[in-house]
């Protein structure tokens, strides 16, 4: 995150009692009283640059447990918890913890008129954390993001980290190379690496197998992955991990077929080809039987419509012996068929004429029995894709059942 520390962004007599009044003198309404104070440094460049800012916009949904933070961080702090084994009896509530933590936030803020360096803030986080709530350091919510900030041992622990020194005027001790003795290499100190990255990996997992992760989540999540002070080869071994818990999770159901059927679990997953073909053979019968009980429907409603339709061959017969002038090919008496659309239609077929056919073709499409049929052929083929629609519907039945 960073290796140096700001100086504290004094705060005026009206922002002190704003806070005092927002928070009930630092009691209650902890939320409230973190988006007042990121709203008066949101524009600082220094608590932009040390991360002050991105903290207090991010506790204020932490406290009040309704952010993507919130819940990885209590998630976290429950899994640090499970693996150190604390007794359920010693624990806090999270929510009782995040409310100590911000008292003591909100408590300094209001007694100093500053907001100090986030470094210091975190400092008061942890310690709230870890002997109030027996949380471990490597359990702490915000180890995975602050693993590289500035952390300050113990009194009691300074002999065992060798080499340290604070310089005059700091708050946090340096290594012999300069830098500042930080949340991970305390971690390391402690022997909490392993719980740090069994405890981040569980928190991932859980969050994704409980579907609180979603795609809506991915570019905060990659951003906040960026920005985390962990390293990049724990990163790497937190996600794999937390891949082979979400991995396990899926697969625990088969743990549990007995022993005598798990042998024949590779087999069951094969359907023999035999009985896939027997499986096609049956699909294929019955999407027959359909399409017959659907001609056979289709048939019902056309045949009630037949016997209205009228016919030429029942019309009036030409007047004047007009049947004997036009001959066989205009429909007269020695016509092969009673219709004289269709006997034109032959003789035209006869004689090579193309264009006769179309004639005949447009007179009859114009004739009062072409329009009727028109009409008939519109209603049927209406029918038609209504029934096929049906049948569409029918023929995932007898899959869906298998």
């Amino acid at each position: 995150m960073t290796d140096r520390t700001r100086d504290p962004i004094p705060l005026n007599e009206a922002h002190v009692r704003a806070l005092a009044l927002a928070t009930d003198g630092g009691r209650r309404n902890f939320p409230g009283g973190y988006a007042l104070v990121h709203d008066w440094i949101k524009n600082n460049p220094a608590a932009q640059a040390d991360g002050t800012v991105f903290w207090f916009e991010q506790a204020r949904g932490i406290n009040n447990d309704d952010s993507l933070s919130a819940r990885f961080i209590r998630r976290h702090t429950e899994n640090g918890l499970d693996a150190a084994k604390v007794p359920l009896s010693d624990r806090k509530p999270m929510q009782e913890l995040s409310n100590e933590i911000a008292v003591r936030v909100t408590k300094d803020l209001l007694d100093f008129n500053e907001i100090p360096p986030l470094a210091e803030i975190l400092d008061r986080d942890i310690r709230v954390a870890i002997k109030d709530g027996r949380v471990p350091l490597g359990g702490w919510g915000g180890s995975f993001y602050y693993y590289d900030m500035p952390f300050r041992p113990d009194d009691g622990d300074m002999p065992a980290r060798p080499g340290l020194r604070t310089l005059p005027g700091e708050h946090f001790p340096r290594k012999p190379d300069g830098s500042y003795h930080t949340v991970g290499d305390e971690i390391e100190a402690r022997g909490e690496r392993g719980l740090l990255v069994q405890a981040s990996a569980k928190t991932v997992a859980d969050m994704m197998i409980a579907g609180e992760i979603s795609w809506n989540n991915v570019p905060e999540m990659l951003e906040t992955n960026l920005n985390a002070g962990m390293p990049r080869e724990m990163k790497a071994e937190v996600a794999l991990l937390a891949g082979k818990m979400v991995a396990d999770h899926h697969l625990e159901p088969l743990r549990e077929i007995p022993e005598e059927l798990r042998q024949y679990s590779e087999e069951l997953r094969q359907i023999p080809d035999n009985l896939q073909q027997m499986l096609e053979q049956q699909l294929d019968q019955q999407r027959r039987n359909l399409w017959d009980r659907g001609k056979e429907k289709l048939d019902d409603l056309i045949n009630p419509l037949l016997p209205g339709i009228p016919r030429v061959s029942a019309q009036e017969h030409a007047p004047n012996g007009l049947e004997q002038q036009m001959g066989p090919e205009k429909g007269g008496a020695d016509a092969p068929f009673s219709d004289i659309h269709v006997n034109r239609a032959y003789a035209a077929l006869v004689a090579g004429d193309s264009q006769e056919l179309d004639r005949v073709a447009i007179a009859f499409s114009q004739s009062p029995e072409g329009q009727q049929m028109a009409q008939l052929g519109d209603q049927l083929l209406a029918q038609q894709q209504l029934l096929e629609q049906q049948q569409l519907q029918a023929q995932h039945v007898p899959v869906m059942g298998m």
